[in-house]
């Protein structure tokens, strides 16, 4: 499965460091969705938004040892299921979406 990122994990290096790894990836959009900083922090939050449109990274065929890595680190967050458009098209994804919409 492949992870549409928008914030801190953008960065291969910190990526990396949450996975032990590194990862392909091209760029993508998020359609239907906003980025929000978060109060009082240095990260921002995804939530759902018609009409809006989220630019980021999706890393290629994650492993399905990662995921529980990944899910610690994004404890703030639920993951859930996207469709994200990249330059070959159309291509599934889980995002991490922001749980407090405040």
């Amino acid at each position: 499965m492949n992870l549409f990122v928008y914030g801190s994990l953008q960065f291969p290096a910190v990526m990396a460091r949450v996975t032990g790894k590194r990862h392909a990836f091209l760029n993508a959009r998020l359609h239907d969705h906003q980025r929000y900083v978060v109060n009082s922090q240095t990260y921002p939050g995804l939530v759902s938004e018609p009409g809006a449109v989220v630019e980021g990274m999706l890393y290629l065929d994650i492993a399905a040892t990662d995921w529980p890595l990944l899910d610690a680190f994004e404890s703030e967050y639920e993951r859930v299921g996207v469709d994200v458009l990249t330059p070959q098209g159309m291509l599934p994804a889980q995002t991490y979406r922001y749980l407090d919409r405040r």
